[in-house]
Formats: structure tokens, sequence, C-alpha cells
């Protein structure tokens, strides 16, 4: 063997290392960039209460789409109640928003309802529960 066929040869063996590393970081990049689009087209839904800037007792709930997608074919399902609304017009469940649903609930899209206020019963609101289910589709 010459010295000409024993540097064929170790090259040989680092371009071939060096494509086994180029495919697994090209694998790992291409299963990143896959996430990534799944996350940008996701829509991330969070239900939370806001206090009133002009009072603090006055208590309003907030539907909001923080993701970056759209949901599509949004239902809302309210499994426990609030028990201690102050009027019934202030129900959740006489919203057309939680009867009908929402066709299309678009990125940083939220509805915000007044909810309650905290200067009457107090403690009996604090202590309550409320369930919402939502089903949507991507």
């Amino acid at each position: 063997m010459t010295s000409t066929d024993i540097l064929q040869i170790i090259f040989s063996g680092v371009v071939t290392i060096s494509t086994v590393v180029y495919s697994i970081l090209t694998w790992k990049l291409v299963s990143e960039t896959k996430r990534m689009r799944e996350f940008q087209i996701t829509p991330d839904i969070n239900i939370f209460f806001q206090r009133s800037e002009a009072d603090p007792s006055f208590i309003y709930i907030v539907f909001k789409n923080s993701g970056l997608g759209y949901a599509r074919n949004v239902t809302f399902e309210i499994i426990k109640d609030f028990k201690f609304y102050d009027n019934e017009n202030f129900q959740l469940k006489n919203k057309g928003f939680i009867n009908n649903g929402v066709q299309n609930f678009y990125s940083n899209q939220s509805f915000k309802f007044y909810f309650t206020d905290l200067r009457q019963n107090h403690e009996q609101k604090v202590l309550d529960n409320l369930l919402i289910k939502i089903v949507f589709l991507i």
C-alpha cells in the first residue's frame, strides 16, 4: 500500500463521518422546523378574570386566543356555572358567544364580558368555581 492509498482511505473515512454528522444535523433542523410550524398554526384559547380599571371590585371574564394560529368552530360548554351572579343577564349561559360558539377565533382576538361585583357576597364569590370546556378545530 502506498502513501497515496492510505491518504485516500483516510480522506474517504473523513468524508463518510462528515456526511453522517451532516445528515444527523439536517434531521434535527427539519424536526425543529416542523415543530415551529406546528406552533405557528396552533391556537391557545385562555379564559381568565380581569379587574376593571375604573373600579377593582368589578370583575370581567375574558376569552382570548393567545396562540399564533386561529381556531375554527369553537364551542363552549359550561360544566359548572358560577352561582353568585349579580343579575341573571350576566350569566354566561345567556351570552350568544357561549351558546352559538365562534366560527373563527383569530390570534390575539378576545371577548370580554362583565362577570360580577366583588363588593357583594365577596367570600362566597371568591370560593365559588367556574368550569368551562372549550372544543375547537385547528
